[in-house]
């Protein structure tokens, strides 16, 4: 089952899979060496914060009431949830926020707007 939500809109039509990618998330440095090369601290790993773009392709689109809301959240400058079903990246995830602008131009039918937009993660 996928699903895409952000902060309390469940996104529906969903993105397809190929128009969400993920960067980052690397594992952090888990031990401190001496010059000699001992070990002197080791922690547990952290995952890194993570970016994850939205960029849908030529022929698909969300509802513009939507991409309305998905404006106005980030415009407020709000920090959401982002909750992800199915895709490469899954789980819920708090703290997030719009790196940029989110983008919806328009689509052929009124109803529906395009996008691109880049949510980060943090870790």
């Amino acid at each position: 089952m996928l699903q895409f939500k952000i902060g309390n809109i469940d996104l529906n039509p969903l993105p397809p899979l190929e128009a969400v990618t993920v960067s980052g998330g690397s594992r952090a440095a888990t031990e401190r060496l001496a010059l000699d090369g001992t070990v002197i601290v080791q922690r547990a790993a952290k995952p890194a914060s993570r970016r994850l773009a939205v960029q849908g392709p030529d022929n698909y689109a969300l509802l513009a009431e939507q991409a309305e809301q998905i404006r106005a959240l980030a415009s407020g400058g709000v920090r959401f949830t982002l909750v992800l079903r199915g895709y490469e990246l899954e789980g819920d995830f708090t703290g997030c926020f719009f790196e940029d602008a989110p983008r919806f131009p328009r689509f052929r039918d009124a109803r529906y707007r395009r996008f691109s937009f880049t949510i980060y993660i943090p870790q």
